[in-house]
């Protein structure tokens, strides 16, 4: 059988902000700090950050107290020709 394997975030993409225990929940706090992503309509990279959102994620309990991780992420601009004039090609149709 295989072993479990423990998944730790790189420190480089996930910074946690805040832990701490209310109201018998441990919530963390993280944000997103990797540099670019990848464009799924033009395969490049960008690093220009479009906006920030918040994410709720509800994880395992841990010694027996429920987890909840707010998760701020970011998503990313491109501004490739290719997927701009697509965009408003889309937009007029």
């Amino acid at each position: 059988m295989d072993e479990p394997r423990q998944v730790n975030p790189n420190s480089a993409e996930v910074k946690l902000i805040c832990l701490h225990q209310k109201a018998g929940t441990i919530h963390m706090e993280l944000h997103a700090y990797q540099a670019s992503s990848l464009c799924r309509g033009c395969n490049h990279h960008s690093s220009r950050v479009h906006r920030r959102y918040w994410r709720t994620i509800a994880d395992l309990p841990w010694e027996g107290f429920p987890v909840t991780i707010l998760l701020q992420a970011r998503k990313f601009f491109c501004a490739s020709v290719e997927v701009v004039s697509r965009d408003r090609a889309g937009s007029f149709g």
